[in-house]
């Protein structure tokens, strides 16, 4: 029961990300947390889905490592070879694995949105980090429905007004789907 929606731009280095609050049982039942399921931790953007616990070990225990451009160089590498193991290390070190092993192939139990640098990676089940063409991207049961508004909104608005075509895609994402709803919580960093 989650949505979360991101898009970023690689020139301004600027990165926006929003999600909704609803969560729910495996039973239908839907309520409203407390609590955003984006959040920033360091120079990072974070946004998950799925499982609690998960975004809650990362967003207070996490220590993601430092991106420094002139240091690290490429930033798909430094996300692929060292954000990602040290994500693994520390999943592991508080005993949460991501992947469902009572399927033989299936979708991840969590699911992970990262912006840094105007750029978005979606860490998969089993820790890679991938990035998009088009800069963006949505997790969660109601994705579909935000990535299909970014895809429209980016074809007229490009890199212009992206907190309002993150609010726009959340907005068509709870309206055609049961599994999103407000409030929402957009965030911005970046230059």
């Amino acid at each position: 029961m989650t949505c979360i929606v991101a898009i970023g731009d690689p020139i301004s280095k600027i990165t926006v990300m929003g999600g909704d609050r609803a969560v729910s049982d495996n039973g239908g039942f839907i309520a409203t947390s407390a609590h955003p399921k984006v959040f920033v931790r360091y120079q990072y953007l974070f946004g998950y889905a799925g499982s609690i616990r998960f975004g809650k070990l990362i967003q207070y225990g996490f220590e993601p490592p430092v991106y420094v451009p002139e240091l690290d160089g490429d930033l798909d590498e430094f996300m692929n070879t060292i954000f990602c193991p040290q994500l693994k290390s520390f999943l592991e070190e508080n005993q949460f694995e991501m992947f469902d092993h009572k399927e033989e192939i299936g979708p991840s139990v969590s699911g992970l949105i990262v912006g840094i640098e105007g750029r978005i990676f979606e860490i998969e089940y089993d820790l890679a980090a991938i990035e998009y063409a088009d800069n963006y991207a949505a997790i969660g049961s109601a994705s579909e429905y935000a990535v299909g508004a970014l895809s429209a909104y980016k074809n007229i608005y490009g890199s212009k007004h992206l907190a309002e075509q993150i609010n726009g895609a959340l907005q068509v994402a709870a309206k055609h789907s049961t599994t999103c709803s407000a409030p929402f919580d957009v965030l911005t960093i970046g230059e």
